[in-house]
């Protein structure tokens, strides 16, 4: 192969094609055969060699078949070893759950035991460990385990290991009964003292609450006896000082007694008038407007919504309005309901409300008894609103609080004050009414003069402005139907009231006057009643067109001199008229009611006379009237 590999490549190419090489062909064919022998040679020469291999490469099969068959019986060792082990853990975890059981029954043994057993200590501290004690708490609290689990099941009862122990433990269970009754039986009377303070002993009351823990599940006819107890003793606590101190308000209440819209100025006999004699009120038509006006009462009743109640030594006997009576018993009535709720749930738990309700129905049905009685005599509808507002604020400051101990009493509250207010209006309005026919005061019915301010004009509006304004601080109720009843009688007896006037136009300057106050002084209070102005521009222009008509029949004659007098013959009539403003429901300057009508008139006239001046020659322009309407 050697030799081969080193032959000329040209020489390969051509003994492959079969062509004639001459010597070097030659001299190939005898390298072959040498190399040939060579080669037989060498196998000869080796084949013992491989018969030896042959020889080992069958002890190897020998070998490895030996192996196979070791590892064969080790695989069967590892099946069987597989199978013991698992089996050895199918009996570990028998032996596991096995102990597992023993054990719990050993622990159900133990508590049961444990629950049993009523050791030396727990008797002594139940016995005669002091009850306001940490140890008697503690002891009583075992003990009442022990109970629970006793109680809690039937075969508990019927086990041999309790029938030993039934007898010590029933006497034990009535000696706490009995030490736990007599203590709160102790508490409960001492909260009944009347110099005690209530909610400080309450306080410290909540401590003991396990008593009442333990008395309803073993002692409930003790518990029945102390709950009977607890809410006879704080009732009757609460009556006493809630009673006293109504008695107080209703004498530091102002006696005075309500003034009706068409009530008389003047006493209708001879009693009245020898009683006007000492009451000045009566006889002041100032003095009975002033009634209607809310002045500062609105925000002295919003600021005492969340003052202390008032203190009757520290008040001026007969000077308080009946907002400040109902404010302060409101406010007396809602911190001790809201302290005695959340010492009643803390206290009571479960039972809480119900032992709430028990305690404070009474208290309750007297506040809102008295509270009916006292509306019975009470005329003041300002009174009645700002109390319908009082009661929506404290409702509002329970519900912040989350506290519902009085949500049944507000609505309750409510339900009394509406219809009262309800009947009070219907009153104003039968007095209204009642002012068309024969009056015991003629000047209510028959005004004196043109420029006069009729009382019921001065009441209506003052009233008006007082009960929009407390009305959008209610939500609650609506009383818009007898707003615009007792709107349309005032305005009906105002329009008769007009027609009893002889000369003409003289009962159209009386409605602008008296419908010029009520605007203003509603507008003043930031409320305007759109009837009301109505009526007053129908009577403008109808004063507008007396006045005008007579002129504008002869424009001619119509000259610059007299527009200016008759500007100021309007500024005259009017001159008497304005509006005195005293109270928080007016204003200090309103427009004088002569320059408003003046002014009306002048645009009027110019705004005719603009039609008129095309069709009548020799009158003066429009630009001359309007300059003769606006200087003067």
């Amino acid at each position: 192969m050697e030799t081969l590999t080193s032959v000329d490549p040209k020489l390969v190419a051509e003994f492959l094609a079969g062509e004639p090489a001459g010597e070097e062909r030659k001299k190939l064919l005898s390298e072959e055969a040498e190399a040939e022998s060579r080669a037989i040679e060498l196998f000869l020469g080796e084949s013992e060699n491989l018969v030896a291999l042959s020889d080992d490469v069958s002890k190897c099969d020998d070998i490895l078949s030996s192996l196979e068959k070791v590892l064969g019986n080790f695989d069967s060792t590892l099946d069987a070893a597989s199978d013991e082990i698992l089996a050895y853990q199918q009996r570990s975890s028998a032996l596991f759950e096995e102990i597992k059981s023993k054990r719990e029954m050993r622990d159900q043994i133990h508590q049961f035991v444990e629950s049993l057993v009523l050791t030396q200590r727990l008797i002594r501290d139940v016995s005669v460990a002091p009850v306001n004690g940490e140890a008697f708490a503690a002891a009583l609290e075992e003990f009442r385990r022990k109970l629970d689990f006793v109680y809690g099941s039937a075969s508990v009862r019927d086990s041999a290991a309790y029938q030993d122990v039934a007898i010590e433990m029933e006497r034990l269970r009535l000696m706490a009964v009995k030490r736990g009754r007599e203590f709160l039986l102790g508490k409960f009377h001492e909260l009944r003292q009347s110099r005690s303070n209530m909610q400080a002993q309450q306080n410290l009351l909540v401590k003991h609450r396990h008593f009442v823990d333990f008395l309803r599940e073993y002692g409930k006819n003790t518990y029945a006896e102390l709950r009977a107890e607890y809410c006879s003793s704080v009732s009757s606590k609460f009556a006493d000082m809630f009673k006293g101190y109504w008695s107080c308000l209703e004498g530091m209440a102002r006696s005075e007694v309500g003034v009706l819209l068409g009530a008389s100025t003047q006493p209708s006999s001879y009693y009245s008038y020898f009683e006007s004699l000492f009451d000045t009120r009566d006889g002041d038509e100032d003095a009975q407007e002033a009634f209607f006006e809310l002045g500062d009462r609105l925000a002295e009743s919003s600021r005492r919504v969340h003052e202390p109640p008032l203190v009757p030594s520290e008040s001026r006997r007969g000077k308080e309005m009946f907002e400040s009576i109902f404010s302060s018993i409101s406010r007396l009535l809602v911190d001790t309901a809201a302290h005695e709720y959340l010492f009643c749930k803390n206290f009571w738990q479960s039972e809480g409300r119900g032992v709430f309700l028990d305690v404070f129905t009474p208290i309750l049905d007297f506040v809102q008894g008295s509270l009916t009685a006292s509306l019975q005599e009470q005329d003041d509808i300002i009174a009645l609103l700002l109390c319908i507002s009082i009661n929506r604020q404290n409702f509002l400051m329970m519900t912040k609080r989350r506290n519902p101990a009085l949500d049944g009493h507000f609505d309750a509250v409510n339900l009394i004050l509406w219809p009262r207010v309800k009947i009070v209006l219907d009153r104003h309005l039968k007095s209204v009414m009642d002012l068309g026919g024969v009056a015991e005061d003629p000047r209510q019915t028959i005004p004196q003069r043109k420029d006069e301010l009729l009382p019921l004009t001065r009441r209506y509006a003052a009233m008006m402005a007082s009960v929009l304004v407390i009305m959008e601080f209610i939500t609650d109720g609506s009383i818009s139907l007898n707003i615009e009843q007792l709107r349309y009688a005032v305005l009906n007896h105002l329009l008769s009231a007009s027609r009893r006037f002889q000369r003409p136009g003289e009962g159209t300057v009386f409605l602008l006057h008296n419908l010029h106050h009520i605007i203003v002084v509603l507008k003043a209070a930031g409320h305007r009643q759109e009837s009301v102005d109505q009526a007053f521009s129908r009577a403008m222009d109808l004063y507008v067109d007396t006045k005008l008509n007579p002129r504008l029949e002869k424009p001619k004659e119509l000259s610059a001199e007299k527009v200016k007098d008759l500007r100021q013959d309007i500024r005259d009539e009017f001159r008497k008229t304005g509006v005195t403003v005293s109270s928080a429901n007016r204003v200090e300057h309103a427009d004088p009611l002569g320059e408003i009508v003046a002014k009306t008139a002048m645009a009027t006239l110019c705004e005719r006379w603009n039609h008129l001046i095309g069709s009548v020659d020799g009158a003066m322009s429009t630009a001359e009237l309007f300059k003769a309407a606006v200087d003067s």
